[in-house]
Protein backbone atom coordinates (compact mmCIF):
# COMPACT_ATOMS: atom_id res chain seq x y z
CA UNK A 1 0.00 0.00 0.00
CA UNK A 2 2.90 2.50 0.55
CA UNK A 3 4.35 1.43 -2.79
CA UNK A 4 1.28 2.65 -4.42
CA UNK A 5 0.81 5.50 -2.75
CA UNK A 6 4.80 6.75 -3.31
CA UNK A 7 4.36 6.45 -7.47
CA UNK A 8 1.09 7.94 -7.22
CA UNK A 9 2.46 11.07 -5.52
CA UNK A 10 5.44 11.19 -8.16
CA UNK A 11 2.85 10.61 -11.10
CA UNK A 12 1.16 13.10 -9.74
CA UNK A 13 4.33 15.34 -9.41
CA UNK A 14 5.30 14.50 -12.46
CA UNK A 15 2.19 15.28 -14.14
CA UNK A 16 1.83 18.62 -12.82
CA UNK A 17 5.25 19.67 -12.97
CA UNK A 18 5.60 18.70 -17.04
CA UNK A 19 3.35 20.73 -18.28
CA UNK A 20 3.95 19.83 -22.23
CA UNK A 21 3.39 15.64 -21.19
CA UNK A 22 1.03 14.02 -23.57
CA UNK A 23 -1.27 14.13 -20.57
CA UNK A 24 -1.02 17.71 -20.66
CA UNK A 25 -1.93 18.14 -24.64
CA UNK A 26 -5.05 15.80 -24.06
CA UNK A 27 -3.83 13.16 -26.59
CA UNK A 28 -1.92 10.08 -27.66
CA UNK A 29 2.10 10.15 -29.34
CA UNK A 30 5.32 10.44 -28.71
CA UNK A 31 6.60 13.69 -26.92
CA UNK A 32 9.90 14.68 -27.34
CA UNK A 33 12.33 17.27 -27.26
CA UNK A 34 13.37 19.40 -30.45
CA UNK A 35 16.19 22.13 -29.98
CA UNK A 36 18.48 24.39 -32.15
CA UNK A 37 20.20 27.18 -32.64
CA UNK A 38 19.10 30.76 -33.97
CA UNK A 39 22.73 32.78 -35.15
CA UNK A 40 23.72 36.02 -36.79
CA UNK A 41 25.90 35.18 -39.88
CA UNK A 42 29.55 36.14 -37.34
CA UNK A 43 28.24 32.64 -35.26
CA UNK A 44 27.02 34.93 -32.35
CA UNK A 45 23.47 33.74 -30.81
CA UNK A 46 20.42 35.79 -30.88
CA UNK A 47 18.30 35.82 -27.82
CA UNK A 48 14.80 36.31 -27.06
CA UNK A 49 13.37 34.92 -30.98
CA UNK A 50 10.14 33.03 -30.68
CA UNK A 51 10.25 29.45 -31.99
CA UNK A 52 6.46 28.58 -33.12
CA UNK A 53 6.02 24.81 -33.87
CA UNK A 54 2.87 23.71 -35.46
CA UNK A 55 1.26 20.45 -36.42
CA UNK A 56 0.96 19.68 -40.03
CA UNK A 57 -2.44 18.19 -40.61
CA UNK A 58 -4.62 15.93 -37.85
CA UNK A 59 -2.51 14.92 -34.94
CA UNK A 60 -3.62 13.95 -31.91
CA UNK A 61 -5.80 17.21 -30.95
CA UNK A 62 -1.89 18.55 -30.57
CA UNK A 63 -1.95 22.16 -31.97
CA UNK A 64 1.59 23.10 -31.12
CA UNK A 65 4.24 24.96 -28.76
CA UNK A 66 6.44 27.87 -28.47
CA UNK A 67 9.69 29.18 -26.84
CA UNK A 68 11.94 31.76 -27.13
CA UNK A 69 15.98 31.64 -27.52
CA UNK A 70 18.14 32.13 -24.53
CA UNK A 71 20.74 34.50 -24.51
CA UNK A 72 23.16 32.51 -26.51
CA UNK A 73 20.84 31.84 -29.20
CA UNK A 74 20.11 28.05 -27.97
CA UNK A 75 15.95 26.50 -27.71
CA UNK A 76 14.17 23.84 -27.13
CA UNK A 77 10.70 22.70 -27.15
CA UNK A 78 8.51 19.68 -26.74
CA UNK A 79 6.96 18.36 -29.81
CA UNK A 80 4.94 15.33 -30.52
CA UNK A 81 7.23 13.22 -32.70
CA UNK A 82 4.20 11.33 -34.31
CA UNK A 83 3.28 14.74 -36.52
CA UNK A 84 4.57 16.30 -39.29
CA UNK A 85 5.84 20.10 -37.77
CA UNK A 86 6.06 23.21 -39.31
CA UNK A 87 8.64 25.39 -37.01
CA UNK A 88 8.19 28.94 -37.68
CA UNK A 89 11.07 32.00 -36.10
CA UNK A 90 10.06 35.81 -35.29
CA UNK A 91 11.77 38.44 -33.76
CA UNK A 92 10.74 42.50 -34.78
CA UNK A 93 12.99 43.92 -37.17
CA UNK A 94 14.94 40.77 -37.99
CA UNK A 95 14.27 37.78 -40.59
CA UNK A 96 15.58 34.47 -40.36
CA UNK A 97 16.67 32.05 -43.45
CA UNK A 98 15.08 29.70 -43.67
CA UNK A 99 11.83 31.84 -43.07
CA UNK A 100 10.03 28.45 -42.09
CA UNK A 101 10.81 24.47 -41.83
CA UNK A 102 8.98 21.62 -42.42
CA UNK A 103 10.01 18.91 -40.40
CA UNK A 104 8.73 15.51 -41.20
CA UNK A 105 7.88 12.35 -39.13
CA UNK A 106 10.76 10.17 -38.06
CA UNK A 107 13.65 12.57 -38.08
CA UNK A 108 15.88 13.76 -36.52
CA UNK A 109 15.06 16.78 -33.86
CA UNK A 110 18.33 18.15 -32.70
CA UNK A 111 19.73 21.39 -34.51
CA UNK A 112 16.88 22.58 -36.27
CA UNK A 113 18.93 25.86 -37.21
CA UNK A 114 18.48 29.20 -38.28
CA UNK A 115 20.18 32.16 -39.10
CA UNK A 116 19.44 35.72 -38.57
CA UNK A 117 19.49 38.39 -41.01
Amino acid sequence: MRKIKFFGAILFLYIAFSGNSAFAQGGVGIIGLMQGRITKADGRGVAGVTVSVVALGSCFDWEGNTARTNPFGYYRVYVHYDCGLLVLTSRKGMTFSPSSMVIPIDTNYDGINFLAN
